[in-house]
């Protein structure tokens, strides 16, 4: 296409070495040469691709992708600078019209911060350095403009900035390019960079040329694949899911097996208590039973007593009459006596006994005050079991409040204020509670906001698709009305091109442009016919303005003539030519001879041998610069250690030779100049040093060879001769006469020129005759005028949407501003609390926090227990020691008491042998026979009223045993009831069965408590991953003093309903299994959507076209000629498959092609066997590096890989060969040139099919063409002529002047360091003349 966007110009305004510059193509095409630092790179790489996309990279701006130099480097220097924006810029002209449009970047570098960014794409046609400029003039100084204050104004409403990359890169892509999505944008752009860097080496590779050929190709899109990648996405959420639930589900099966210990041992010990407290209700009832029986028997046994009683004391009245009779009076007295002293004796055993009774009843009391001692004690010791249990519970569940109190340890609870620490306790505890309460509303009122964002997220994204949808047909619309606009536009520039007389000036097309762009029924057609009425009248005042302004061109050249004659008188006085030296060098110089150092440089110690060649005279001066010799001093030997202390304070270099004997032979190719003789010495042992073989380098440290070939310490090369400068005084004033000659020739082209602008300012005369004819060619408004009613019916439906959004887009940040406003107060809550920041975290710490307070509480009461008890223990201990003081005194008695019956027992001894006499044994026998019998019937009275006493005793000890044991009854009853209730209530939960349990089992020996820290530990282990599936540790059942009852279980919450570990473990298989088999469904359909859809009809159309363009590409290659007689042609060959059960290319294309309905069984199961293996493979790679399904489906549809490019070749007209890697290394080099290039440029306009058709095609090439021979450069040419490139090359030593390339714009570049600038020489190269013409 003839009307395309050409790149027209280029400019830099502070960027880099450039104060202000612009360079000029010649029909889109640029070249630049130089040497190496003279920035040909730089300036090539800141137009493709800096300009292109924004991207500032810094391997994107180094040609050896280095990363060392940002682009702050590029505005500020090495740091001698602290703030500077700079622009880059890249003007296009449409065709062979006076239509522009200029892209380009602003950017502004301050030391320490970011660098500042601004694109912009000028579309109203305005020219930079003609119309607008990018600095404002303060005096003489050029300032660049700000940014965001002064370059909007400048650039005007109708011209787009943007402030990011991204927007940059899409700004450009619409107007310029208008490919159909960004990324094939970027893939040309990733595509050029190649070609930039491509170099041909020994190291080039055919693979190197397949790679960039197979990059070239189009690929699906994001776009073609959404269905694919959104099923693929969400296999790959479900086999996460399903891997996350099987590892889980091998965390519950760990955890399930210590929690089934603790559940069989919590049961196991709840039946045992059950049994233990049924036998002892049994045990109790049994002793009942007995009692009862015992208490009737005394009863009746009293009863008898009572009878005995009676019948004994009416035997005793007759004993006593009997007595009466029988008794004389010594016999009497002896009897009343003995009866006196039996009395006694049986008050005095009576009261033994009684002693001895009461002996054993205080022995039994105070054994009863030891046993409750000994209880109270064990009671004392229980309760401090109990505290310090609850204690470790306290701590336990601290571990998550995470408490600061004073009980940092049991003893703590033993002292004596324990009341006042456990209150201060209470007292923390409330404060930290309120402060968990508040957290945890703020962490509820925070999960509301996130679903109210949700839904509202929702809501807005519904609303940007439909108004996405809407810009689509808006956009249509508006490109129908911008086409209208631009074919109207388009007439206008071709009527402003055409004219010869009524030309429009640049402001007055800018306007009707703006016009048209702004376009109005009523006003633009009247406003553009205006413009050019006006421009009828005032033709001639603008024809005069004209000629003042060739008059001022013509003045400012005169101006310039006069700057080279001074220039030039300045030569005529300089005596020779000498080479460019730095600040440092000169002052360095000028301090030698302040000193009164002798010295010269090397240049004038030299001169050229006469038998010398001119060419090796250039090669020899060019290797002497190339190793920086040309210049260096020479200074006598005896001088060089004065000469170093200076030249060490400033930056220059001194020869220092080794020193040769006289013998040794000189470099011949060189001679001594005529210089004294100080210097011939250091000079001679110079060129001794000096050979020519590789060979003498042991002996000889510098090489020159013939062939421009060096060698010096580690560094060697090669060098092409140039020109003869400074070796010969002969040479140096030639090079100053040549100076001079130029500068001449300068002038009279001046003089040329001014001769030009003297006829140009006469032509104008001649322009008013055609004015009225071409008044009348003014284009109709008709087509434009309906685009505009199209689009402003899309535009009204668009406002609509888009006020709907906006204020959908308002809710969203208000909400999201809400969520900010409740993330702080979150974050201020929870910001002394040292919990997870989830609701779940605060939920289970304020669950927990009640049992602490509960806990807490137990603590007191537990505490007072200990503490009545401990009291209660100090109470017996006085007893029992009141008690042993009674024992005593009752011993003492008892023994008093003994002491008195052994005597009694004396006394009836002594009066019963008185009595035993034979004349009162009859009688005596008698009475005493009546006086035992009196005595052992009152004994036996005493004794059955003592037993009566005792039985009374008995009885009432039974009665209140009996009444105690009915009350024990009623509670074992309850105690008995409880446990068996407790044990059922811990069945029904069913988390574990008596069955199988023996009693015998180990887990059994331990406390449920101590299996439960095990249950604690592993929950703790896997807490966070249980958390997330709502699992959740409660505590259960009141705690009951004496009883295990309160147990811990371990629940989930399951679509809102409370279920067990074990329920929780089967649904989670449950849901494993049959996500397993929604897998292999889903597989089934990604295979269905690949074969049904529009997929495999874009692969289809994506090979087809390839194939079409490798054949048109292969036909372009066949018909271009070369030096090397070669010609070529490219292959897309399909691959074979490398495993038995995917199909190779050929039958997987046939398979595709055919419509789904007609595919038969046995084709769609090779068809899913096919793609199944190639998402098993997929599926495998994402495991191991967990990538992007998207790139990876990509990958399995890139059809790119089923074929292999083949390069073949015919040479000298022989038949076609493959071009394999061996013969390619094979080639010489202009054959391999040839074979990479071609191709890659083919490529090249591969890529620019896919964007608009008027989209500029340019490409760029560092280093161009290098290791390509010369002869085969012109081919090179020709073919980019072919493809319809625009380019941006450079060269070290290439110019670009071949007879293939029509017109081209050569611009040299010369780095001046010494003011840090550089110089440009412009050059047109024109084939038809085949001249080289250099311009100012």
């Amino acid at each position: 296409m003839n009307n395309r966007w050409k790149m027209n110009r280029i400019g830099f305004v502070n960027f880099w070495l450039y104060d202000e510059e612009i360079f000029e193509l010649e029909d889109g095409k640029i070249f630049f040469r130089g040497g190496n630092g003279s920035g040909k790179s730089i300036t090539t790489q800141s137009i493709i691709s800096f300009l292109m996309d924004g991207d500032r990279s810094p391997e994107r701006l180094d040609s050896f992708g280095g990363k060392d130099r940002k682009m702050e480097y590029y505005l500020l220097g090495d740091g001698e600078k602290e703030d500077e924006t700079g622009y880059v810029f890249l003007e296009f002209r449409k065709g062979k019209t006076e239509q522009y449009l200029t892209i380009g970047i602003g950017q502004r570098a301050k030391k320490g911060s970011n660098l500042e960014f601004a694109g912009f794409c000028i579309t109203d046609g305005k020219r930079v350095g003609k119309d607008i400029k990018l600095y404002r003039e303060i005096g003489e100084k050029k300032v660049p403009l700000h940014l965001k204050k002064e370059l909007p104004n400048t650039l005007g409403s109708e011209n787009r900035i943007v402030y990011t990359q991204r927007e940059y890169i899409d700004m450009i892509n619409k107007n310029l390019f208008g490919f159909e999505n960004v990324d094939q944008y970027k893939n040309l752009i990733k595509f050029l960079l190649k070609i930039r860097g491509a170099k041909l080496s020994k190291e080039t590779k055919l693979t190197d040329i397949y790679k960039i050929l197979n990059d070239s190709l189009p690929t699906l899109t994001d776009e073609d694949l959404r269905v694919l990648i959104d099923t693929m996405e969400r296999i790959k959420r479900m086999e996460e899911t399903n891997e996350e639930q099987k590892r889980v589900l091998e965390l519950l099966k760990k955890l399930e097996k210590n929690y089934t210990i603790y559940n069989k041992n919590m049961l196991w010990k709840k039946y045992q208590r059950a049994v233990e407290q049924e036998k002892e209700y049994s045990l109790e009832k049994k002793y009942y039973e007995k009692e009862k029986r015992d208490l009737e028997k005394y009863r009746i046994e009293i009863k008898n007593n009572n009878e005995n009683i009676e019948r004994g004391v009416n035997r005793v009245e007759g004993i006593k009459s009997e007595r009466k009779r029988l008794e004389n009076n010594n016999l009497k007295k002896a009897v009343e006596e003995l009866k006196e002293n039996q009395e006694k004796k049986l008050i005095a055993d009576k009261e033994i006994d009684k002693k001895k009774s009461r002996l054993e009843e205080e022995n039994k009391k105070i054994d009863s005050y030891k046993i409750k001692d000994r209880n109270l004690k064990r009671d004392l010791e229980n309760q401090r079991y109990k505290i310090e249990k609850n204690y470790k519970e306290l701590e336990d569940i601290n571990e998550i409040l995470l408490l600061e109190t004073p009980l940092t340890r049991k003893e703590i609870i033993f002292q004596n204020n324990y009341e006042e620490i456990i209150r201060e306790v209470v007292n923390i505890f409330e404060i930290v509670v309120n402060k968990i309460e508040i957290a945890f509303s703020v962490l509820k009122e925070e999960e509301e906001i996130v679903k109210t964002l949700n839904i509202c997220e929702e809501e807005y994204d519904r609303l940007n698709s439909n108004k996405n949808d809407i810009e689509k047909s808006y956009k249509i619309a508006l490109e129908m009305e911008e086409k209208e606009k631009d074919d109207l536009i388009e007439k206008y520039y071709i009527i402003k091109n055409r004219n010869e007389f009524l030309k429009i000036s640049k402001d007055e097309l800018e306007k009707i442009v703006s016009f048209i762009k702004d376009f109005s029924t009523i006003k633009t057609p009247k406003n553009i016919t205006d413009i050019f009425y006006k421009n009828y009248r005032e033709k001639f005042e603008e024809t005069e303005l004209e000629r003042r302004e060739l008059v001022y061109k013509k003045e400012k050249r005169l101006k310039e003539q006069d700057e080279v004659l001074q220039k030039l008188e300045s030569l005529r006085n300089q005596p020779e030519s000498v080479p460019e030296r730095s600040r440092e060098k000169k002052e360095c110089r000028e301090a030698l001879i302040k000193e009164g150092i002798k010295f010269i440089p090397l240049y004038e110690a030299l001169d050229f041998s006469v038998e010398l060649s001119e060419e090796e005279k250039k090669i020899l001066e060019e290797q002497l610069k190339e190793l920086g010799l040309i210049d260096i001093l020479v200074i006598p030997y005896e001088e060089h250690e004065r000469a170093s202390k200076i030249i060490s304070k400033y930056s220059d270099s001194i020869l220092i030779p080794k020193e040769e004997n006289s013998t040794k032979k000189s470099f011949e190719k060189f001679r001594i100049a005529n210089v004294e003789k100080e210097y011939k010495k250091v000079v001679e042992d110079f060129l001794k040093n000096i050979s020519t073989e590789n060979g003498d380098f042991e002996s000889k440290n510098l090489i020159l060879k013939k062939n421009g070939y060096f060698k010096y310490g580690v560094t060697q090369g090669w060098v092409v001769g140039k020109e003869i400068e400074f070796i010969g005084a002969q040479n140096r004033r030639a090079k100053i006469l040549k100076e001079i000659e130029e500068l001449e020739v300068k002038l009279e082209n001046f003089r040329r020129e001014i001769e030009i602008y003297d006829s140009h300012i006469e032509g104008l005369k001649e322009e008013l005759k055609r004015l009225e004819l071409e008044y009348n060619e003014l284009p109709t408004f008709r087509n434009i005028e309906q685009s505009i009613s199209l689009r402003n019916e899309e535009q009204e439906k668009l406002r609509r949407v888009i006020e709907e959004f906006k204020l959908k887009e308002e809710q969203l940040e208000k909400i999201k501003g809400r969520k900010k406003e409740i993330e702080l107060k979150v974050a201020h809550s929870c910001k002394t609390l040292n919990y997870r920041r989830d609701i779940e975290s605060y939920k289970e710490v304020l669950e927990i926090s009640k049992g602490y307070y509960k806990k807490i509480l137990e603590l007191k009461s537990l505490r007072g227990n200990y503490a009545n008890i401990k009291e209660s223990i100090e109470s017996n201990q006085v007893i029992i020691e009141d008690k042993g003081s009674t024992i005593e005194d009752i011993w003492e008695e008892l023994r008093r008491l003994e002491r008195e019956q052994e005597k009694l027992r004396d006394n009836i001894k002594k009066i019963e042998e008185f009595l035993n006499l034979p004349e009162n044994l009859e009688i005596g026998e008698r009475l005493k026979s009546l006086i035992q019998e009196e005595l052992r019937l009152q004994q036996e009275i005493e004794n059955r009223k003592s037993n009566i006493i005792k039985r009374k005793v008995e009885i009432e000890k039974l009665s209140e045993s009996i009444g105690n044991r009915e009350q024990n009854l009623i509670i074992l009853d309850e105690l008995s009831k409880k446990a068996q209730y407790y044990l059922e209530e811990e069945k029904k939960l069913g988390l574990a069965s008596l069955e199988g349990i023996t009693g015998d089992e180990d887990y059994l020996r331990f406390t449920p408590g101590k299996l439960y820290e095990k249950v604690a530990t592993r929950y703790g282990e896997y807490k966070g991953t249980l958390n997330y599936y709502n699992g959740v540790v409660e505590y259960i059942f009141e705690d009951e003093e004496n009883f295990l009852r309160r147990r811990a279980v371990i629940n989930f919450i399951y679509d809102g309903k409370k279920i067990s570990l074990y329920e929780f473990k089967e649904l989670l298989s449950e849901e494993i299994v049959t996500r397993e088999s929604v897998l292999a469904e889903n597989d089934r359909k990604l295979i269905e959507d690949i074969l049904s859809g529009n997929v495999s009809h874009k692969l289809n159309v994506q090979i087809y076209e390839a194939k079409k363009w490798i054949e048109k590409t292969s036909e372009n290659l066949q018909n271009l000629s070369n030096s090397e007689r070669l010609k070529f042609a490219i292959g897309w060959l399909p691959k074979k498959s490398s495993d038995i059960e995917e199909l190779n290319t050929l039958e997987l294309q046939r398979l595709l092609i055919k419509d789904r309905e007609l595919l038969t069984e046995e084709e769609l199961e090779k068809l899913s066997i096919h793609f199944r293996n190639r998402l098993s493979v997929i599926r495998e790679e994402i495991k191991d590096s967990g990538g992007d399904y998207s790139e990876v489906i990509k990958e399995m549809l890139d059809y790119r890989k089923w074929f292999d490019f083949t390069i073949f070749y015919y040479k000298d007209g022989g038949n076609k060969q493959e071009l394999t890697s061996n013969i390619f290394n094979k080639f010489s080099g202009g054959e391999r040139a040839i074979a990479m290039y071609l191709p890659l440029l083919t490529a090249a306009s591969a890529q620019y099919q896919k964007g608009r058709e008027e989209c500029p095609r340019m490409i760029a090439l560092d280093e161009a063409f290098a290791g390509v021979d010369d002869k085969n450069i012109a081919s090179v040419f020709e073919f980019i002529e072919t493809l319809n490139f625009d380019y941006i090359m450079n060269s070290q030593n290439l110019w670009g002047t071949y007879d293939t390339v029509k017109r081209l714009k050569i611009v040299e570049l010369i780095k001046n360091s010494e003011n840090n600038m550089i110089v440009t020489n412009n050059y047109i190269w024109d084939a038809m003349k085949n001249k080289k013409e250099f311009i100012l």
